[in-house]
């Protein structure tokens, strides 16, 4: 049933982006790991990159996004945001526009960062301080995530990650 499972969203995933077969493969893999990542101590990342626009990344987002459980995009979000959204459902998240949000704002940035540098191993958090007394509170931030953009990840994610290199047709 894995092996059939794997072989229809290859077959998927190359039905509508121009990825080799073993790019596609380890993308079928890491989609049927969405659903199961609880039970692993870590969760490599997926990062998919290209040199320029145009090269399907986001169309690949919305594929994987569509087969992986609790899918949930967003091409710019706050880390505040971030945190929340993780710790309340911990979905399968797919961010796109990285690379804006890399040159964005710094703290906004950094704090991405940090989410992302923590959020591969089940005992990652990121901590806040919250509500009017200012309370400290760590947000869970494991679970899968899959992020796009044009050129290089910061170097602590992209030691996490499986990158998948696009070009344009």
């Amino acid at each position: 049933l894995t092996t059939e499972l794997l072989e229809i969203i290859r077959g998927w995933i190359l039905t509508y982006v121009v990825v080799s077969t073993e790019q596609a493969e380890i993308l079928a893999a890491w989609e049927l790991h969405t659903y199961v990542f609880d039970a692993f101590e870590v969760t490599p990342y997926v990062f998919i990159s290209s040199p320029e626009k145009g090269s399907g990344k986001s169309t690949l987002l919305r594929i994987l996004k569509a087969v992986a459980c609790q899918g949930r995009s967003s091409s710019g979000m706050s880390g505040a945001a971030l945190a929340r959204v993780v710790e309340a459902s911990r979905p399968s998240l797919f961010l796109d526009e990285l690379d804006a949000q890399m040159k964005g704002n710094k703290e906004t940035a950094e704090n991405i960062r940090g989410i992302l540098n923590s959020g591969y191993e089940p005992e990652g958090v990121y901590t806040r301080c919250v509500g009017k007394d200012f309370a400290v509170r760590d947000f869970s931030t494991f679970c899968p995530k899959c992020l796009a953009g044009i050129g290089e990840l910061w170097d602590t994610v992209s030691d996490r990650s499986i990158t998948i290199e696009m070009r344009r047709m």
